[in-house]
């Protein structure tokens, strides 16, 4: 529903920066990772919100060589226009292909920059107390008080899932127990698809989730 709206404000104003930017992050969350790219180049060509744009583009590919992209990226860093607002995203997208390349000393180096101009610092005694106070939640005895709870059936339970939606870190709690195996990801859901005609980009990474069997 997003994407012909993007593409009529952008017809309204073709250097709309939310538009520009907002038409290719669409299309990507929808798997259409080379249109949006088209459109990322697009932007930075025009100079429209380009440390944005340049740290979206590396994000619709993995990088296997190095691309002309991360030179660009480490003279736009030089570039004093974009001041401490475009500086992280730059050196996130820098950090980024670096990280694609393994050159992760390099993207480390980037990925620390850019979070130094972050407004934002981490309290170590709030994190402590929130831990505390969750370990002292949950303890043996609450665990052991919902033990009559769920359905006693010895049926076989399949736990399944979408894309993207939790099933791997699911799939490994659940798969600690005993009476759980975790199957790993299948290949109905893109089947379905290719039986539907869906044969366009997004269909290389469908996935059903696992099914697996779980404890009552």
């Amino acid at each position: 529903m997003a994407l012909p709206l993007f593409e009529k404000a952008l017809r309204i104003n073709q250097d709309h920066p939310v538009a520009r930017l907002g038409l290719p992050r669409a299309l990507a969350s929808l798997g259409r990772m080379d249109e949006a790219a088209v459109h990322l180049k697009a932007a930075i060509e025009r100079r429209i919100a380009v440390p944005a744009a340049y740290n979206a583009l590396v994000h619709t590919r993995k990088y296997l060589e190095g691309p002309p992209e991360l030179a660009a990226i480490l003279t736009e860093l030089q570039n004093p226009e974009h001041g401490s607002e475009g500086a992280p995203a730059l050196h996130h997208a820098a950090g980024k292909v670096l990280n694609d390349l393994r050159r992760y000393r390099g993207a480390m180096d980037h990925f620390k920059q850019g979070n130094q101009y972050g407004t934002g610092k981490f309290d170590l005694e709030a994190h402590r107390r929130w831990v505390d106070a969750t370990i002292e939640t949950f303890t043996p005895e609450l665990v052991a008080s919902m033990v009559a709870f769920g359905n006693p059936t010895e049926v076989p339970v399949f736990v399944v899932g979408m894309p993207r939606s939790g099933t791997t870190l699911s799939e490994q709690i659940c798969a600690s127990h005993p009476s759980v195996h975790g199957a790993g990801e299948l290949s109905k859901l893109a089947r379905t698809a290719g039986g539907l005609g869906l044969k366009d980009r997004s269909t290389l990474t469908l996935a059903n989730g696992s099914p697996r069997r779980r404890p009552n």
